[in-house]
């Protein structure tokens, strides 16, 4: 990945998976004028097994894509973000972003305290949508080049939240489908130790991120 983001010649880069497809209102999302470039842009992924035959015709598929949008039922969403759960702040990201607009500074709920709550990472399928400033990427050295063969995506998160990029989630009409295909004989994926996905192992890669943009 690291490979092909070195290679793209856009001001925005979107990392994803070929068995994921993305709504109308999603590509027009991505490519906006408004986007934020001190955020990087996430979405959970919507799982309709069988549905989605990923040899039928792209525009067979997106027209399906368009039916559910009226069927699905409501992103479960939390006040402030959490780990498994966008956060409802993010209501209406898509919709501005999606007609072009500008869209205005959000709101951030307040602590007990008076302090801006903060957002924990939000990790699923963060190898299926993850979008992000170009310069931002380069400045952080993009993915960790580390023997691992899994996890690293969510710990990108990590350290682009570290790096103090603010996180924000695209809910419907933005969405993405997981295409039924079948799934391959894989071996055992190797973990490099200190590197599993863990709270500790997130918070480390944060830190050192926020280390190298203040040095």
């Amino acid at each position: 990945k690291n490979v092909g983001a070195r290679r793209a010649r856009g001001e925005w880069v979107l990392f994803t998976n070929g068995d994921v497809v993305l709504s109308v209102d999603t590509l027009r999302a991505v490519t906006s004028p408004g986007l934020d470039p001190l955020a990087f842009y996430r979405m959970d992924r919507t799982e309709i097994p069988g549905l989605l035959d990923p040899l039928s015709p792209l525009q067979n598929r997106r027209e399906v894509l368009g039916e559910l949008l009226g069927l699905l039922p409501p992103e479960q969403t939390c006040p402030v973000g959490e780990k498994e759960c966008l956060s409802d702040r993010n209501r209406g990201v898509c919709e501005q972003l999606a007609g072009g607009t500008k869209r205005p500074a959000p709101q951030h709920p307040e602590g007990l305290n008076g302090e801006e709550e903060e957002e924990e990472p939000f990790l699923p399928a963060a190898g299926d949508f993850l979008l992000v400033h170009a310069g931002a990427l380069r400045e952080l050295g993009g993915y960790h080049q580390v023997s691992s063969t899994t996890h690293l995506d969510s710990l990108l998160v990590c350290k682009l939240m570290g790096a103090g990029l603010r996180q924000r989630a695209m809910l419907r009409p933005c969405f993405m489908v997981h295409q039924r295909h079948p799934a391959p004989a894989q071996p055992a994926r190797f973990v490099l130790p200190g590197w599993h996905l863990s709270d500790e192992s997130c918070a480390n890669r944060a830190r050192e991120s926020r280390i190298y943009v203040e040095g």
